[in-house]
């Protein structure tokens, strides 16, 4: 399964039915315009700790899609957020 379909999915299952919908609008605007295009196409099984941080230092130097410049340590905060909750949701 690639790492989109299953965010898809946990944002659909376990996020919408227990957060409130400014929450869950405030996920799928980080999947959409972060997570999806970069690493999103990855399988679930092949994402491993190097190709995250990988994704993480190029958030910090260049994720800023308007600017070309880095992302703000609060926005790649919230991003690494997202990541960790949908990890530790498919590991159970």
């Amino acid at each position: 399964m690639k790492y989109i379909d299953w965010l898809i999915q946990w944002l659909e299952n376990y996020i919408r039915p227990s957060v409130k919908m400014r929450t869950y609008e405030r996920y799928m605007l980080i999947i959409q315009q972060h997570i999806k295009d970069k690493i999103g196409g990855i399988e679930l099984d092949d994402l491993s700790p190097l190709i995250l941080q990988q994704f993480i230092t190029s958030l910090l130097q260049s994720g800023n899609k308007k600017t070309g410049k880095g992302l703000s340590a609060n926005s790649v905060n919230a991003v690494i957020s997202v990541i960790q909750s949908s990890l530790k949701t498919a590991h159970l």
